[in-house]
């Protein structure tokens, strides 16, 4: 079944992102080698009859890896698999998600590229290269709570009001 053999990668996996936490210079070789693991594990996920979340799957047996971790170490991994030189001058992980190619926007539900305004509304000089890579590579349920938890309740009004007035567009 694919999920057993999903199983067979949990170990690797949270070997590799042990290595990542410890290592200095190795950091970003073990980060890649984590994400191909990664990458096998939720292809099998994904591929299971019946049907499971890679998410779901992903929160029950790696728990101690967040849904932005998972998703930059399995884009350095992709990007690596594609081109070996990618990183070839890259002194850290940072460096590296820097190099990675930009994802393609996704059509909204009506229609529209979501390529829009929205980080000019939201800060009318756009966002940070670092914050803008990190939204990038973070699940909105993530966004969510990070919000919550640090912001006060006019903040998020206010963000919400900003959000509302994007989509209304």
């Amino acid at each position: 079944m694919p999920t057993d053999n999903a199983l067979s990668f949990v170990g690797q996996i949270k070997t590799e992102h042990k290595a990542v936490l410890k290592a200095d210079g190795d950091a970003l070789k073990h980060a890649i080698e984590c994400g191909k693991y990664l990458n096998l594990a939720k292809e099998n996920v994904e591929a299971a009859k019946p049907k499971v979340k890679w998410s779901s799957w992903r929160e029950q047996h790696i728990s101690e890896i967040s849904q932005e971790t998972t998703s930059v170490y399995t884009r350095l991994a992709t990007a690596y698999a594609e081109d070996e030189n990618i990183f070839a001058d890259c002194n850290s992980i940072r460096d590296a998600i820097k190099k990675l190619p930009k994802r393609p926007r996704q059509k909204s539900k009506d229609g529209k590229s979501d390529t829009g305004s929205s980080s000019t509304l939201l800060n009318p000089t756009g966002p940070s290269p670092d914050l803008k890579t990190i939204l990038q590579n973070v699940a909105v349920d993530e966004v969510c709570s990070v919000l919550t938890q640090t912001w006060d309740a006019d903040q998020l009004r206010d963000l919400i009001k900003r959000v509302n007035l994007y989509l209304a567009d």
